[in-house]
């Protein structure tokens, strides 16, 4: 940690590249300037089988686009960590970027044993189909 804040990035490829799900998960809103694009290879982006929410997979020659965000708070990485939850194991992983090239930075892979679908998870299509009652659910206090 350094002053209050977590040293290695995060890297979001799902539901938290959506700076209200972010904002409302952290417990804080994420300034922009903390925020890149960034790539990871060798992975594809896909639903877990019967969710709304994505994994990624390995896959030759794959790139997943997602956010790496920087600077967050113990507080907010604590409660992104939390929401992650039991699906999913933190990993460290290097992530490019078009600002400075390759780049340490935690992100979260589904445990063994959960299912892929084959469907291809979209963000702009997340948002459109579940983005809605996702935040309903979770406001409330719920996780389905």
């Amino acid at each position: 940690m350094v002053g209050g804040t977590v040293a290695m990035a995060f890297f979001f490829y799902g539901t938290l590249m959506d700076s209200r799900v972010l904002a409302h998960i952290a417990g804080e809103t994420v300034s922009p300037a903390c925020m890149e694009t960034a790539i990871i290879e060798g992975y594809r982006r896909v639903y877990v089988a019967g969710a709304w929410y994505p994994m990624l997979v390995a896959a030759a020659g794959g790139r997943v686009e997602g956010r790496l965000v920087h600077g967050l708070g113990r507080r907010a990485a604590d409660a992104i960590i939390r929401y992650e939850g039991g699906g999913y194991v933190q990993r460290q992983v290097t992530v490019e970027t078009a600002s400075g090239g390759p780049v340490p930075a935690w992100t979260f892979m589904a445990r063994p044993g959960v299912e892929a679908s084959a469907e291809e998870w979209r963000l702009d299509s997340w948002r459109r189909r579940h983005k809605k009652r996702y935040l309903r659910l979770t406001e409330a206090g719920l996780e389905e």
